[in-house]
């Protein structure tokens, strides 16, 4: 959705900022729910994942 209405110009500015130097894509998300689906995550449970490029470290 950013894609759609932010100028290259400013796409670039936060590409930047973010560690892995590159912005999101949907299919992360998706492959991320995936998982979460199948049975390779049958032991996770109560867990905060966030999917941000490294953007917030804590």
């Amino acid at each position: 959705m950013i894609r759609e209405t932010t100028s290259i110009e400013e796409l670039d500015k936060w590409r930047e900022e973010i560690p892995m130097g590159k912005l999101g894509e949907p299919e992360s998300v998706a492959d991320l729910v995936l998982f979460l689906v199948s049975d390779a995550s049958i032991y996770i449970n109560g867990a905060a994942i966030d999917i941000n490029g490294a953007s917030l470290l804590i």
